[in-house]
C-alpha cells in the first residue's frame, strides 16, 4: 500500500485506492474489447484464406495481446481515475474531505503512488516481456505468411506484393494454387 508522510496508508488511502480498482477494470474491459474486435476484423482474411489451424490462431492471438497490453493498461488508467473521481464528487465525498481539512493534493497521493507502482511495472514489462512476445508474433506471422503466397496475388490485378516487383496473374485457382499467365514487370 502507499506510505505518505512516513506513516501506514491510511483508510482514507485506502478507500480512494478502493474507489478506482472498478473503474479500472472496466476501463481495461472495454479497451481490451475495442482492441480484440480490430483485431479480428483486420486478421480474419488472414487466417480463413490461408487455412491456419486453430491452435495457431490462438497463439498468434495471444501474442498479440502482448503488443495490446502496452496500450491498454496505461489508457485505462484515465476513464478510471475520471470515474472515480467523478463518483466521490458525486456523492459529496470531495466536499466532506475538503471540509474536515484534507487537501486536493492528499486526496491525489495514494493515486499518484498506485501510479508509479503501475509505471514501474509497465517499464519491466516494456523492457524485458513485450519484445520476446514481438519477436515470436513476428516469427509466427512470417510462417503464416509462407504458407499459401499465391492467396495474396489476385486474378485479373496487378500485385505490388514483392518489393520492386509488379506481378499479373490472368488466372488462378485458388483450390490448387496454380497460376497461369504471368507477366511479372521491375519497377
Amino acid at each position: 500500500m502507499c506510505y505518505i508522510y512516513g506513516m501506514r496508508p491510511s483508510l482514507l488511502d485506502r478507500y480512494i485506492l478502493r474507489s478506482h480498482v472498478a473503474p479500472y477494470v472496466f476501463g481495461v474491459a472495454v479497451i481490451t474489447f475495442i482492441f480484440v474486435m480490430d483485431f479480428i476484423f483486420r486478421s480474419l482474411d488472414m487466417f480463413i484464406g490461408k487455412g491456419v489451424d486453430i491452435l495457431v490462431v490462438l497463439e498468434f492471438f495471444v501474442l498479440s495481446l502482448g503488443h495490446m497490453y502496452a496500450l491498454i493498461i496505461p489508457m485505462a488508467v484515465m476513464p478510471a481515475t475520471l470515474m472515480a473521481f467523478g463518483q466521490l464528487a458525486a456523492e459529496n465525498e470531495v466536499t466532506a474531505m475538503k471540509a474536515s481539512g484534507v487537501s486536493l493534493y492528499r486526496m491525489i497521493a495514494p493515486v499518484l503512488f498506485a501510479s508509479v507502482l503501475l509505471g514501474g511495472f509497465l517499464v519491466y514489462y516494456n523492457n524485458a516481456i513485450l519484445p520476446e512476445s514481438n519477436h515470436r508474433l513476428m516469427n509466427l506471422m512470417i510462417a503464416i505468411g509462407k504458407m499459401r503466397p499465391t492467396l495474396e496475388i489476385k486474378e485479373n490485378l496487378f500485385s505490388d506484393g514483392i518489393e520492386g516487383y509488379t506481378i499479373y496473374v490472368r488466372e488462378k485457382d485458388d483450390r490448387t494454387g496454380e497460376i497461369r499467365d504471368v507477366l511479372i514487370t521491375e519497377k
